[in-house]
């Protein structure tokens, strides 16, 4: 069975991406003491930087594929890609605020493979979850 997507799942998900963004732009506008507040499991650093960009890309990689079509592989690699390119943006915005150590790659490595680990997760729950709803979306 190979019915239309769910329309409204592809905006569900542009807006799971939208809040995810806006949340990293205020967490990284926030200066250290907060942000030491915040973390009350006392998690490593890179830790947290993995979990949050490996988060985004479970809402990414299929709002990609409900969008465009594009088959799982591809939607995994700009979804890799750009929020890469997002994490190397955040640490530059850090850099413009006061008392946060900027501009370190190690922050931006744990983005990148946050993301990563998280984009072949979310192509097969979704690809999982479409197939046995039929609401494959056309494409490979």
């Amino acid at each position: 069975m190979n019915r239309q997507p769910m329309h409204w799942f592809g905006w569900v998900c542009w807006l799971g991406v939208v809040i995810w963004t806006c949340t990293i732009f205020y967490l990284s506008s926030l200066g250290s003491q907060d942000i030491e507040g915040m973390n009350v499991f006392d998690m490593n650093d890179k830790l947290l930087h993995f979990a949050a960009f490996f988060s985004g890309v479970l809402a990414l990689v299929p709002a990609l594929r409900h969008t465009w079509r594009w088959p799982w592989r591809k939607c995994c690699i700009v979804a890799i890609a750009c929020l890469s390119i997002y994490g190397a943006l955040d640490e530059v915005h850090q850099n413009f605020t006061p008392s946060r150590s900027a501009l370190d790659v190690w922050d931006w490595l744990a983005d990148t493979l946050g993301a990563a680990a998280g984009a072949p997760l979310a192509a097969f729950v979704h690809a999982y979850i479409s197939r046995k709803t039929g609401t494959t979306p056309q494409g490979n």
